[in-house]
């Protein structure tokens, strides 16, 4: 809901924050209150003094957000108050508008014709702007409708897209169409990977390739496909193709391969994420130079490192297991779409405390509360620590 005042004259609109950014915004002044008081009662020195000051920080930026946020929409002009200042552009000033999608919702660009000013940024979900709003703002250029056009016209005369205007519009159809179908395949593998992870091979093997043939896909369109958003929508983009398949790698290896420390598992999974990264940097020209997107791929080939790394940690590992005993203290089932069935075993080598791991159905039955497990520590191919919990009468030894 949003709250508009009117005042004399009738042209001035004035736009606050919407009721649910309200309350987001008081929450977070009341929990940046909270904090000098959790810091006095619960740390001291140092750190209760950053947990202070994070606190004050927090709650003073909400509240000037919270009392300064705000558009002041005039006939030939318009005011934006932010926490930390004012702008304003009469039309005259102002080149045009487009948009971008952001993880807020659409942001509305109010580009000025000075190249040494910046531009005026506005969160459409923030102030869910209405008709009035956009009565006025239709009457600047809208950039995007050039840019759009101008994208489209540069694909129908690359050379590279085919010999005629024809062939290239069909090149450019093709290309949508694979990239449609790319991540639907990748939404569907993803949701197979969470929902029924069987056969966990085939998957594991579906979720660690398929980012690399989006890469190679994105390499051999010599630019017309992006890894990447791209905000204008003519060229398509294999997003989702190189996201979430990474994240369902992660899903499926995680709890498949025990790890002893996962502070062992930081390093090569981040290198491998890097190494993907890179590639998807190289394939896609664009990506290289909108630093905007590089944040959220590399935050989205981290879990895909995690997920190949520990799977090449088991499958390449070809030591002899350190056989250990551990009593089960109790055992349970946890209800859920897929159950998950939990062991409490007894401290064991290098564990130096009792802990809870999940096993299969068949080992959760094999064993009882009071029996012995054999637990099976493995020194990983990349050196990378993990175990299985076996009844011991299927470990293969019962060493102590």
């Amino acid at each position: 809901m949003q709250s508009v005042e009117q005042t004399q004259p009738m042209h001035l609109l004035t736009y606050r924050p919407t009721l649910g950014w309200k309350v987001k915004l008081a929450a977070q002044a009341a929990a940046g209150i909270a904090c000098p008081l959790a810091a006095y009662y619960f740390t001291n020195g140092a750190v209760a003094l950053l947990l202070a000051a994070t606190g004050v920080a927090l709650a003073a930026f909400a509240i000037a957000v919270l009392l300064r946020r705000r558009i002041v929409l005039h006939r030939d002009s318009i005011e934006v108050h932010t926490a930390t200042g004012n702008r304003a552009f009469a039309h005259a000033e102002m080149q045009g508008w487009k948009t971008t999608q952001t993880e807020l919702g659409p942001r509305i660009s109010l580009l000025p014709r000075d190249p040494l000013q910046s531009h005026i940024t506005i969160d459409e979900q923030f102030f869910q702007l209405d008709e009035a709003f956009w009565v006025w703002i239709v009457k600047l250029p809208n950039l995007d409708i050039n840019e759009r056009a101008q994208s489209r016209e540069e694909i129908l005369g690359n050379p590279d897209y085919g010999a005629t205007p024809d062939e290239r519009k069909l090149t450019l159809a093709r290309a949508i169409q694979l990239a449609q179908s790319a991540n639907l395949a990748a939404l569907i593998l993803s949701y197979w990977a969470f929902l029924y992870p069987r056969p966990y091979a085939l998957l594991m093997a579906l979720c660690l390739v398929f980012p690399w043939l989006a890469i190679l896909a994105t390499a051999r369109s010599r630019g017309l496909v992006r890894l990447g958003r791209d905000r204008l929508r003519v060229r398509p983009s294999l997003m989702l193709a190189i996201q979430v398949p990474g994240l369902a790698a992660f899903a499926l290896a995680f709890p498949a391969h025990k790890m002893l420390r996962w502070q062992e598992a930081i390093a090569p999974a981040v290198v491998l994420g890097l190494l993907l990264f890179a590639a998807a940097a190289a394939a896609d020209s664009r990506l290289r130079k909108r630093g905007s997107d590089w944040g959220w791929i590399l935050a989205l080939t981290l879990p895909y490192g995690c997920g190949a790394e520990l799977e090449a940690n088991a499958l390449l590992d070809h030591s002899q297991p350190a056989i250990h005993q551990a009593t089960v203290i109790r055992k349970r089932i946890v209800p859920g779409r897929y159950r998950e069935y939990q062991l409490q075993l007894t401290p064991w080598r290098p564990v130096q405390q009792t802990g809870v791991v999940s096993v299969p159905a068949s080992i959760y039955s094999a064993l009882q509360p009071g029996s012995v497990a054999c637990v099976q520590l493995r020194h990983g191919a990349p050196g990378i620590r993990w175990y299985t919990i076996d009844a011991c009468g299927s470990a293969g030894a019962n060493a102590p």
